[in-house]
């Protein structure tokens, strides 16, 4: 086998491996987050990842209530690379060098929910004070605005 021949062989053999590492990230499912969900208690939780950047988990922690999932034996996400018993995974790197983790949270469903209704009622009113004419601030007023006697009318398409 000539020279040639065996960097080409070589080079082939290097570019199977590298496709068969990648080959989950080549239809766009990578599994770095998966969780086993049979785990987690989804009737009563929601759950969702937070990034440990500076008093990020202390505001969603103290000032909300979400809470940091442990699992000490390992049992929802085997890879965990939490530290003590945190569910969690390297996010990337933040501004400063250091590594962020993003760390499995969850909050009680009900609470979600009222949380969720309390929003869309912000914005429900915030868009009937907009059809109206009505807008924060010095807003749509003075000449150079225009509101007809019937108000403003916003077509919305489904929400779902």
């Amino acid at each position: 086998m000539s020279r040639a021949d065996q960097t080409q062989s070589r080079a082939e053999q290097t570019q199977e491996q590298r496709r068969r590492r990648n080959s989950e990230s080549l239809s766009g499912q990578r599994r770095r987050m998966a969780l086993d969900m049979s785990k987690l208690d989804t009737d009563n939780f929601e759950y969702r990842w937070a990034n440990n950047e500076p008093g990020r988990l202390e505001v969603l922690t103290q000032q909300d209530d979400w809470e940091i999932v442990t699992d000490r034996e390992g049992n929802i996400k085997a890879d965990s690379t939490g530290e003590g018993s945190q569910v969690s995974i390297l996010a990337g790197i933040g501004d400063a060098g250091a590594p962020v983790r993003s760390v499995l949270i969850r909050k009680p469903k009900k609470y979600q929910d009222e949380d969720r209704r309390a929003k869309q009622r912000r914005i429900d009113e915030m868009e009937a004070q907009l059809k109206s004419g009505n807008t924060p601030g010095d807003g749509a007023k003075g000449e150079n605005f225009y509101t007809s006697e019937n108000g403003i009318r916003i077509e919305q398409g489904s929400r779902g």
